[in-house]
């Protein structure tokens, strides 16, 4: 792919991870202010604080427009797919924490206040 890729203001649909090629990034309020990508950079980012809000209805847009330069090689996380396995990514996170948590528990390594707490109880 070569050409504009993204242009500001445009619906950020997808998360893009580039495997080679080189990039620009600007606002086209100033596009003297260029940043460069290259492969193992991503953009779409946007698209992580949207799938984190439960009541975010419309996806965000693109505050800058990316442009290819060279011949870029890169694979693409879709916004459907994201969505669709949020809530499951969350859940097992979730339960890697309450488990880790019941072991230490379980283990007696706790903090000082949590024992202390744990010896005043009747």
């Amino acid at each position: 792919m070569e050409g504009s890729l993204f242009r500001e203001g445009d619906r950020v649909d997808q998360m893009l991870f580039f495997v080679q090629g080189k990039l620009q990034i600007f606002n086209t309020s100033n596009s003297d202010s260029k940043v460069y990508l290259q492969g193992g950079d991503f953009c779409g980012e946007e698209l992580v604080q949207w799938v984190q809000d439960p009541k975010s209805l419309h996806l965000p847009k693109f505050s800058r427009t990316v442009r290819a330069i060279s011949k870029v090689e890169a694979f693409s996380l879709e916004s459907s797919d994201l969505k669709r396995n949020w809530e499951a990514v969350r859940k097992q996170a979730a339960a890697r924490v309450i488990s880790a948590l019941r072991k230490r528990f379980q283990e007696g390594k706790h903090s000082p206040a949590l024992r202390e707490a744990k010896s005043t109880i009747p």
